[in-house]
């Protein structure tokens, strides 16, 4: 870190970049990922203009969408304003969906105005099969634009869907997890499960349920749910009632968790389930920090999630009606053979830490791409 800060500290005229993306609130992985590249720029001694995109929650879409746009406006307004700026850039965090049409905008100005352009991907909606808004993004970047992603498989399936793209960069999501070394537990058997996420059918709490159902029926243990996060709609609240009913005391409902709540939620549970099949998934926050606490995680295979289970610690497993029943499969062997499940944890732990200093020095390396050092060219592909 202190060689990128020398190394761009040295040019006496300052790097400046204009970062466009959303910033908590509300709490995604999305928004969490562009406040803290924003402020690893600042750190390294980059000139950084943050321009919100956010909408805040709990809007109505129409009213969403209009700040939105309003928004994305400003950020192109900024644009101009800072357009004699020395060796100037634009990072955009790329959208889903429709809402895609607002990163174009801002790609399509950052680039007529003369700026280098990163793109930072946080979807997989248009990686995983080809978009033609996805074609039209990549097009007007042009080939110069760097695009940034979480896994050389999401950059392969980008290069190969979008032959107009050229560069990658590839940023494992464990870089944007704090390394917990110091206050890892090792625990002795998965009694305790945990689920955290904005809280949706789509992220898999449904599914959650049905694996504590599973255990419930099969063995007799006392085991327990420990859920947290945001609800995102009715019929999730709906849903959480209805379990509360269902499992009582065995379940227990932290809501949003920040700061010190989040930590202890992890220093609560033994084994973290994310069955998520969220259309926007690439690998998820969750999972690296659940591993930072040595936590075996049984995730869907879905996106770009197996990339995060290296060597084990636990497994993705592939989406559909028997996941239930494998998940349930792996919890009970896990409590049944103790040692097994302490290998799990020693493995989790050294997967994230793995990945976690990979992902540093592709951070640097943004960084320096960002200053224009001349240590660095881009490649075709650069992977990590």
């Amino acid at each position: 870190m202190r060689a990128v800060k020398e190394n761009i500290s040295s040019d006496n005229n300052k790097s400046t970049i204009i970062v466009v993306g959303m910033i908590p609130p509300p709490i995604n992985g999305n928004a969490i990922i562009c406040e803290i590249v924003s402020n690893f720029f600042s750190e390294c001694g980059i000139d950084v203009i943050s321009l919100n995109t956010s909408a805040g929650f709990n809007r109505p879409r129409s009213m969403y969408i209009l700040i939105r746009a309003f928004n994305y406006f400003k950020a192109i307004l900024s644009m101009f304003k800072y357009v004699f700026r020395y060796n100037r850039s634009v990072l955009v965090n790329i959208n889903g969906d429709l809402g895609i049409i607002f990163s174009i905008s801002a790609v399509l100005f950052a680039r007529l105005l003369g700026y280098k352009v990163f793109m930072y991907h946080h979807s997989s909606r248009y990686t995983l099969r080809k978009s033609w808004l996805g074609s039209v993004l990549v097009f007007l970047g042009g080939s110069r634009a760097l695009h940034v992603l979480c896994s050389d498989i999401m950059a392969r399936d980008m290069a190969t869907l979008y032959q107009a793209a050229r560069h990658f960069l590839v940023i494992d999501n464990s870089a944007f997890v704090k390394p917990k070394e110091n206050s890892v537990i090792y625990r002795r058997s998965p009694r305790r499960i945990g689920f955290i996420s904005n809280l949706s059918v789509g992220k898999g709490l449904d599914i959650t349920f049905d694996v504590l159902r599973s255990l419930r029926g099969r063995v007799d243990i006392d085991w327990s749910l420990v859920v947290a996060g945001r609800t995102s709609d009715r019929c999730t609240e709906a849903v959480i009632q209805s379990a509360k009913c269902e499992f009582g005391s065995d379940l227990e409902f932290r809501g949003a968790v920040l700061g010190e709540e989040k930590e202890k939620f992890f220093q609560d549970i033994e084994i973290l389930l994310f069955p998520s099949t969220y259309k926007h998934e690439t690998q998820s926050l969750v999972v690296p920090e659940a591993q930072s606490y040595a936590i075996p995680v049984i995730a869907h295979d879905h996106a770009y999630i197996r990339t995060l289970f290296l060597h084990g610690g636990w497994d993705a497993i592939k989406p559909g009606v028997g996941f239930v029943k494998q998940a349930s499969d792996i919890i009970v062997r896990l409590t049944e053979y103790s040692v097994e499940y302490e290998r799990a944890s020693c493995i989790a732990l050294s997967n994230f830490l793995e990945s976690h200093n990979k992902g540093r020095l592709q951070l640097q390396t943004l960084a320096l791409l960002v200053s224009g050092s001349p240590l660095l060219k881009t490649t075709e592909i650069v992977f990590h």
